[in-house]
C-alpha cells in the first residue's frame, strides 16, 4: 500500500509541473504584486581636479624672481617653515636649468635698528638661504651669498609697509649660458625655421 501511495503522490507531482509549464507555454501571464518603485542611485559624477598651484619661482632674463617672500624668525636668520614649500621649489628650479650657472644671493634689511646690525644680519640670513639649496642638491659653486643691509633700499623706510619691503632676499644671475637662434621664416608658409644657433656664456657686470 504504501508502494502505491508513493507513486500516486510522484505522479501528481509531475502533473502539476507539467500542468503550469502548458500554462506558461501557452501565454499565461505571473502578475506581481508588489508595485512598489525600483530607485537606482546613480553615483554623482566626481569633483574637477583643484587646478596645479601656481608657480611662484620663475627666472627673469638676469634674475629670479619670487612670488612671494621667504619668512624669517624675528632678528634671526632662521628660515621659518612656512617658507620651506617656496624654497623646495626655488631648487628644483635652480637643478631643472642648469644653464643658470652662478646666482648671487643678497640679503637687505630695513633702517630699524643699527646699521652694523642690519648689515651682519642681511649677510646672515642670505648665507641662511644659500646653506638651505645646498642641502637640496644645489651645487655650492653655482651660489654665492652677500649682504647689503639698508644701503639699498627699494621703497622709503617712512612706513612700516615700506620697511618691510625692504627686508628682504634677491637672487640675481651672475652667469648663464645664453642661447642664441638665427631664424629664417619660409614665404610661403609663413613657418620659421632655426638656421643657426649658437651658445655663450653671459657675465653680469659686478
Amino acid at each position: 500500500m504504501k508502494r502505491h501511495l508513493a507513486s500516486y503522490t510522484t505522479t501528481t507531482n509531475v502533473m502539476l509541473c507539467l500542468g503550469f509549464a502548458a500554462a506558461l507555454a501557452c501565454g499565461g501571464t505571473t502578475t506581481f504584486q508588489d508595485t512598489t518603485p525600483i530607485r537606482i542611485a546613480v553615483a554623482p559624477p566626481p569633483p574637477p581636479a583643484p587646478p596645479p598651484p601656481e608657480k611662484q619661482v620663475k627666472i627673469r632674463d638676469n634674475r629670479i624672481e619670487l612670488g612671494q617672500k621667504i619668512q624669517f624668525a624675528y632678528d634671526k636668520a632662521e628660515i621659518l617653515p612656512a617658507s620651506f614649500a617656496l624654497m623646495d621649489e626655488l631648487a628644483k628650479v635652480m637643478q631643472e636649468n642648469p644653464q643658470v650657472q652662478k646666482v648671487s644671493i643678497e640679503g637687505h634689511a630695513s633702517d630699524e635698528g643699527e646699521d652694523k646690525h642690519n648689515l651682519l644680519l642681511s649677510k646672515a640670513r642670505a648665507e641662511a638661504v644659500r646653506a638651505y639649496l645646498v642641502s637640496k642638491g644645489v651645487s655650492t659653486e653655482r651660489l654665492t651669498s652677500t649682504g647689503y643691509g639698508e644701503t639699498r633700499p627699494l621703497v622709503s623706510n617712512d612706513t612700516d609697509a615700506g620697511r618691510e619691503q625692504n627686508r628682504r632676499v634677491e637672487f640675481h644671475i651672475t652667469k648663464q649660458e645664453v642661447t642664441k637662434e638665427k631664424v629664417e621664416v619660409d614665404p610661403t608658409t609663413g613657418h620659421e625655421k632655426v638656421i643657426e644657433k649658437t651658445s655663450a656664456n653671459e657675465e653680469a657686470a659686478p
